[in-house]
């Protein structure tokens, strides 16, 4: 098996920073601001659902509930795809937290076990 050096500083959602600054290279800090911008967008634009929808599920229900003078059944699929996305947002964030975790529980294993 071969050895990865994870290094003890590797773990959590900071595992993300090692691949972009290798795929963005010199151009990190616009990808870092760009991401940023992005993340500003989509809180003001969660902040102003839950200004209209002040209850859980604030963009399920707005999907559902705006679309619903147009088409039941579209507005019904739209929140479908709402909730869906939502769903998948968090799976990816936990995948990527598992992979981290897994990858320093394997570089604990491999030090105090070096003969896994």
């Amino acid at each position: 098996m071969e050895h990865r050096d994870w290094g003890a500083d590797r773990r959590g959602i900071f595992t993300v920073i090692g691949p972009a600054v290798a795929e963005a290279g010199p151009a990190l800090f616009v990808a870092f601001l760009v991401a940023g911008g992005i993340a500003l967008l989509s809180s003001m634009s969660y902040a102003e659902l839950a200004s209209i929808w002040p209850y859980e599920g604030a963009s399920y229900a707005y999907a559902k509930y705006a679309l619903r003078p147009i088409s039941k059944d579209l507005s019904q699929l739209t929140a479908l795809m709402c909730a869906g996305l939502y769903f998948l947002s968090f799976a990816f964030a936990a995948g990527a937290v598992n992979l981290s975790f897994a990858g320093y529980f394997t570089y604990l294993f491999l030090i105090y076990h070096p003969s896994l």
